[in-house]
């Protein structure tokens, strides 16, 4: 055996866990950097995991704990283009105090009951005003199979669902500023 040969074997190792060690330093600040770009007060944010029946994987779940005109809520947000396709579907049950937040580009955005297990309160928002309400859209089981669609005909920058009910329940009224403590868009 070559001694020479040996150090250099670890001399390679060692370049490479450094290099390694450099990468995983960078992904990691500009995990970061995009908690902070996130329109939330990113003390109050939790992680976790949710099951996407797209791909049948595991993904990143957004949540914070704020409140929705003086009530407390948990909100998850969805503003990647995966998290707000699958959205809510294929969930079996929600509580009343929490809900999903699509975080959107403004424009257009009707929004359907494709896959989902209960019903919804659909909430329209532009510019932090409530711009219209779907209340109590059924579930595809309660419509013969198909998904009901809702479209506001306005354009938004948000969306908000929440157990059907949550509009009422969280005093939400179109034409209002709707107050999200923590929510700075």
């Amino acid at each position: 055996m070559n001694p020479g040969s040996s150090f250099g074997c670890w001399k390679v190792i060692i370049i490479l866990f450094c290099i390694l060690m450099f990468v995983a330093s960078i992904f990691s600040f500009s995990a970061f950097k995009w908690l902070e770009s996130l329109p939330i007060n990113s003390e109050t944010i939790g992680f976790d995991f949710k099951f996407n029946s797209e791909t049948g994987e595991q993904i990143f779940k957004q949540t914070f704990n704020t409140t929705l005109n003086g009530k407390e809520i948990e909100l998850e947000i969805a503003d990647e283009p995966a998290e707000i396709r699958q959205g809510l579907s294929d969930r079996k049950e929600m509580g009343d105090a929490e809900g999903m937040l699509f975080l959107l580009e403004r424009g257009h955005h009707p929004f359907w009951m494709n896959r989902m297990h209960f019903s919804l309160d659909m909430i329209w928002i532009d510019q932090g005003i409530v711009v219209d309400i779907a209340r109590d859209v059924p579930p595809p089981s309660e419509t013969g199979g198909v998904p009901v669609t809702r479209d506001p005909g306005v354009e938004a920058d948000m969306v908000l669902e929440l157990t059907a009910g949550g509009a009422e329940r969280y005093e939400v009224r179109v034409g209002q500023p709707l107050d999200i403590e923590g929510l700075a868009r």
